[in-house]
């Protein structure tokens, strides 16, 4: 008799709260924090930096730079560019000319501590995705064997809709291309982006975490971070630095 063919399982988990060895030990697994860490992370190495490493505290990173005296400090705290920083967390300033063969050490409120906490609880691969580069890390993602994770970093251990509507994309371009088994919550951000996916600004002007950065000013890196697969690449976090894969 022949076997029943077994379908893989692919969770969301929809904060870095929830990041535990249950949800993610031994799964190839994507991070999403849309506004703003992956985005950023994605566009920095998309213009030639040449490795990112995310740390949880601005402490951690302050003294990782001195270590590395080459290197350059990039992230937030509250959106707002820690003091004696490079860079913020806008993906906009990372310009090819100002990050090309650069190492770049960041840390973010949400997005580098989920990355970090991936590494953590033993993630088989970890793979950074946004709305930026969705079929690309799609496409990586779908070529390892084994049950997915969608992670979204959340905002300060709180649920953040920009993050569920891209695991809800990543979801349907992953069903375009096999089926899978999924839990109540990856229905339902695969549900809630074949409602909205086509008017991700409109929708989002409602959430909090929008609100927050268009109040901080940041009108065009909102606006960069919804674009949908711009960039063909998908950075991986080795649980030391990401590269390109």
């Amino acid at each position: 008799m022949m076997e029943a063919f077994a379908m893989r399982r692919v969770d969301v988990i929809d904060t870095a709260a929830a990041i535990t060895r249950e949800t993610v030990e031994g799964r190839h697994v994507l991070v999403m924090d849309v506004l703003r860490a992956t985005s950023t992370i994605v566009t920095a190495l998309n213009n030639g930096a040449k490795r990112i490493i995310p740390v949880e505290t601005v402490e951690e990173a302050v003294a990782l730079k001195r270590r590395c005296a080459d290197s350059l400090l990039g992230g937030e705290r509250g959106g707002v560019r820690p003091e004696g920083f490079d860079f913020g967390n806008s993906p906009l300033e990372y310009s090819k000319d100002a990050v090309q063969n650069k190492t770049i050490v960041l840390t973010t409120t949400n997005g580098t501590r989920a990355l970090v906490g991936c590494q953590s609880a033993h993630a088989a691969t970890i793979g950074c995705a946004g709305f930026l580069n969705g079929k690309a890390a799609v496409r990586r993602l779908t070529a390892k064997t084994g049950d997915l994770a969608l992670v979204c970093a959340g905002t300060k251990d709180r649920f953040s809709l920009d993050d569920f509507l891209c695991a809800g994309m990543l979801l349907q371009q992953i069903m375009a291309e096999e089926e899978v088994q999924m839990a109540d919550l990856g229905w339902n951000a695969l549900l809630l982006y074949q409602a909205y996916g086509e008017s991700l600004p409109a929708v989002l002007d409602n959430a909090k975490h929008y609100q927050v950065l268009k109040g901080l000013g940041f009108h065009e890196d909102l606006e960069y971070c919804l674009m949908k697969n711009q960039l063909e690449i998908a950075p991986v976090f080795d649980g030391n630095e990401i590269r390109i894969d």
